[in-house]
């Protein structure tokens, strides 16, 4: 299976919000982590020129970076919570 790997914290809850696969996190840059995701299809909600919103299903994780970064990502109410999730797991330590 095809891995996107991404390192922008907040675009990385982004995607475990709307439901992609993490596979797994690479730490051995303690300064910049890599999160590995499968590179699979997921639905998101995109925000129009109109300021209307629209579900655009099937879209790959490069699709969804793109409107992360052109801030046409709608982010799901449940977010905030995957930002403290992710912190977490940027901060745990392995045993």
């Amino acid at each position: 299976m095809k891995t996107k790997p991404i390192n922008d914290m907040y675009l990385v809850a982004a995607l475990l919000a709307y439901g992609a696969e993490l596979e797994s996190i690479d730490k051995d840059n303690p300064k910049r982590q890599m999160f590995h995701f499968r590179d699979e299809p997921i639905q998101v909600w995109k925000l129009l020129n109109d300021n209307m919103v629209t579900k655009m299903e099937f879209v790959d994780l490069e699709q969804v970076a793109l409107l992360f970064r052109t801030k046409r990502l709608m982010f799901p109410p449940n977010y905030h919570n995957y930002i403290k999730d992710v912190k977490s797991m940027i901060h745990a330590r392995e045993c």
